[in-house]
């Protein structure tokens, strides 16, 4: 009988991954925080089922737990694009518009044209009647 690669590579993903709850901690590398390229490619891949996670939660009502969790992502990954694009959503639902909008301008500042992140601006700025601001991002 002959197993095929791919079938094994599958069972032994399966069995290697956390089973339920939240995802395992990343630990935290031993550098300064200047992280190369394939540091941060690996922190983006293992963080995407934390993403994952914090939407779950963001959807189910949860906003405090998703919050609490994408402040871990950032403590980890601070150059995370996704999860500060998250924060704003949940600081404009509680009507935090300062910090929102605090967050998805850094998050501009390092890649203007983020397609999540300027859809996510120009919507807070119609929220705020920033006519000007929402005409600039769209």
């Amino acid at each position: 009988m002959t197993a095929r690669p791919g079938l094994l590579l599958i069972l032994l993903l399966t069995l290697a991954a956390p089973q339920a709850g939240r995802p395992e901690p990343i630990p935290l590398p031993e550098t300064d925080g200047a992280y190369g390229w394939l540091m941060s490619q690996r922190l983006r891949y293992e963080n995407a089922p934390r993403l994952a996670m914090a939407k779950k939660l963001m959807v189910s009502g949860d906003a405090a737990g998703a919050e609490a969790l994408l402040r871990e992502i950032l403590a980890i990954d601070p150059g995370n694009n996704l999860a500060p694009v998250y924060l704003a959503r949940i600081a404009t639902l509680q009507n935090r518009l300062g910090e929102a909008a605090t967050l998805l301008d850094g998050v501009l500042a390092r890649h203007p044209d983020y397609l999540d992140g300027l859809a996510a601006r120009a919507a807070l700025a119609v929220r705020l009647n920033d006519s000007a601001t929402a005409m600039q991002r769209f």
